[in-house]
């Protein structure tokens, strides 16, 4: 997510164009000359433009979890192998090296 809104942000026009073409009907470059520049206009209007500054606050939270998830996730590794030493230590198995 935080990647696709840094790319957003970086070229925030080629997105919201992008954005249009997907909305674009399958036989668009059939219609006449008219009906495309009423269909692209009413699409312009609909697609919303991008608010750089919300998108920036919205990567820089999206940060902020990823850190936390990964904090999360190396003391959930580190839990596993502490109780992991202490079953096989109740087991009777030794976990010294040779």
């Amino acid at each position: 997510m935080k990647d696709k809104r840094e790319k957003i942000l970086a070229d925030p026009e080629a997105y919201r164009q992008g954005q249009i073409a997907r909305k674009l009907p399958e036989d668009f470059e059939d219609l006449p000359e008219e009906e495309r520049e009423e269909i692209t206009a009413q699409l312009e209007d609909v697609v919303a433009s991008v608010d750089p500054v919300a998108l920036r606050e919205e990567i820089l939270q999206l940060g902020k979890l990823i850190v936390q998830a990964c904090e999360l996730e190396e003391r959930e590794v580190e839990r596993k192998l502490v109780v992991l030493k202490t079953v096989l230590t109740t087991q009777g198995i030794s976990m010294t090296r040779k």
